[in-house]
């Protein structure tokens, strides 16, 4: 999408669009700033560029005009401001521009953050009491790319007077918001942070639409996805979906608190206080506020995590890339994940992740069996809030997650191998299911605490289980595993039969064929459902 600029050597309001920021002669300023209730608009600006007025005029209003001044005494040509540059009564134009406000901020040459709520008075701004502290600004959900994509970012007060520069505030920035300090100075690149501690900085943030919790994050994660005001709280589980398809980081699944249990408990106890283990939690965060506890969190690759499970008892993978750990999105509905899993007790099971906390231990997903033989499914249980206790918890949140580590599956190993855990089934085929927070598992029983790499599938919300596919018919299931390919290669073959065949006799053997080609996919199929 072209940017809109405005002039700041000019006396006289005119735009200016240019295709690419790359290609802005000189450079701009981008203004960061909280919205206020009444924001000039595109329209507005642009009657009075067309009316002829001045910067000066009485209809510009002061940030406009203050962020002029700034940029012109920058000696930079160009300024850009969110609320006049962009024609938001233009659905195409709005949705582009906030796919691309992560890049037109990050390619900016300065971008002044103004602070509405701090007073210019306010020299000394690192001290525990200062309004710098306590601004909106570090409250706002968009503020948080307008702060980490520019490279140069002045901070300005109420009355416009200069505050500061990021790179020598990045430490105070750090306690305010979060946000690593090498992070802010350009020495960690975003994209080598986990998602986990990304989404940890927007977990205070508020946004005045709900979907925007989600469109802020966007640059981020270098995600694109279409803007869709009035879906609600789909579109943080949208991106979620997005983020996971492109970075397979098992942070984005431990949200929520943690706490450590007792392995091999009778069924249908979860820790020592008894809580019930069948309350159900949903796979994917809320919201950005689920990972507010989520900061110290760290992933581990693939290849150490394998060697950590071997460590621990795993069967050996011996190198089958099918068994390798990932958590892959299977359809619209859930995921399908390779992941070691253990027993702890009952019909409980705890998916492994392949991240760890503060103190180093493993966290893993409770597992808790719904049905049994082929219709069995695991949901993602957690316990309901109780009193904390020492050394447990990640937040302030109902625990969700499990606190493994190697000693303590060494102390409750005798334990553990006098009660295997239950699946309701020994064995059973990865399915595909259309309802979320349900589980289809493959998997070996072994004896003890011992690890296995299990096939899981996901989904997000929960429902009775139940096979989709059962009820459709042959050609319903041709049809949808097909996706009508099948068919339509079939149709097109025919027409060129048709039209290229000497002989009517060639097209009806044709036709036979291709028929019985037909009936053998239907009947593969149908042996796949019974």
């Amino acid at each position: 999408m072209p940017l809109r600029l405005l002039s700041s050597s000019r006396e006289r309001i005119s735009f200016q669009c240019f295709l690419t920021p790359e290609a802005v002669p000189g450079g701009y300023v981008a203004l960061s700033h909280v919205w206020g209730d009444r924001e000039p608009s595109f329209e507005e600006i642009r009657s009075l560029a067309d009316g002829g007025a001045t910067f000066d005029d009485s209809g510009v209003s002061p940030k406009i005009r203050q962020c002029r001044r700034l940029a012109k005494d920058l000696e930079i040509p160009w300024f850009w401001s969110d609320a006049p540059c962009i024609d938001q009564r233009n659905n195409t134009e709005l949705s582009e521009a906030i796919s691309s406000m992560y890049h037109w901020y990050s390619k900016a040459a300065v971008c002044i953050a103004h602070l509405p709520d701090v007073p210019g008075d306010d020299t000394d701004i690192r001290n525990p009491d200062s309004a710098f502290r306590t601004s909106a600004y570090f409250k706002r959900g968009w503020t948080l790319q307008e702060l980490i994509a520019p490279r140069r970012v002045v901070f300005v007060a109420e009355d416009w007077s200069i505050l500061g520069d990021k790179s020598e505030l990045a430490d105070l920035l750090e306690e305010i918001t979060g946000i690593d300090a090498d992070v802010l100075r350009f020495r960690l690149r975003v994209s080598d942070v986990n998602v986990a501690r990304r989404l940890s900085w927007a977990s205070g943030r508020k946004t005045r639409r709900v979907e925007d919790e989600a469109y802020c994050l966007m640059g981020l994660f270098n995600i694109h996805m279409s803007i869709r005001y009035g879906e609600g709280h789909e579109a943080f589980e949208r991106l979620q979906r997005k983020i996971l398809k492109a970075d397979c980081d098992h942070t984005l699944l431990a949200w929520g608190g943690a706490r450590e249990i007792q392995l091999a408990l009778p069924p249908g106890q979860m820790c020592e206080s008894g809580a019930p283990s069948h309350c159900v939690t949903t796979l994917f965060a809320p919201s950005p506020a689920a990972f507010s506890g989520s900061r110290s969190l760290t992933s581990i690759c693939i290849e150490d995590f394998v060697a950590l499970m071997e460590e621990w008892g795993a069967v050996t993978l011996n190198g089958d890339s099918e068994l390798l750990p990932r958590i892959v999105l299977s359809d619209h509905y859930g995921l399908e994940c390779n992941l070691p899993v253990i027993g702890i007790g009952g019909s409980l099971l705890a998916a492994v992740l392949a991240c760890k906390d503060e103190s180093g231990s493993l966290l893993a997903l409770p597992l808790q069996v719904q049905g049994s033989g082929k219709l069995a499914v695991y949901g993602i249980c957690c316990c309901e809030p109780q009193p904390p206790r020492s050394g447990v918890g990640l937040g302030n949140h109902t625990p969700r997650l499990i606190r493994l580590d190697y000693a303590s599956l060494e102390t409750e190993s005798s334990h553990a191998t006098t009660r295997p855990f239950q699946t309701g089934h020994q064995t059973a085929t990865t399915t595909r299911c259309a309802r979320p927070m349900i589980c289809y598992m493959r998997f070996h029983i072994l004896k003890g605490p011992s690890l296995c790499p299990a096939r899981i599938f996901l989904p997000l919300s929960p429902i009775t289980p139940f096979n989709r596919w059962a009820s459709y018919t042959p050609q319903q299931s041709l049809k949808m595993f097909a996706g009508g390919g099948v068919r339509s290669r079939i149709n097109r073959l025919l027409r060129k039969i048709r039209h290229q065949a000497p002989h009517p006799t060639v097209t009806l053997r044709a036709v036979r064929w291709l028929r019985s080609v037909a009936r053998g996919l239907m009947g593969y199929i149908r042996c796949l459902l019974a």
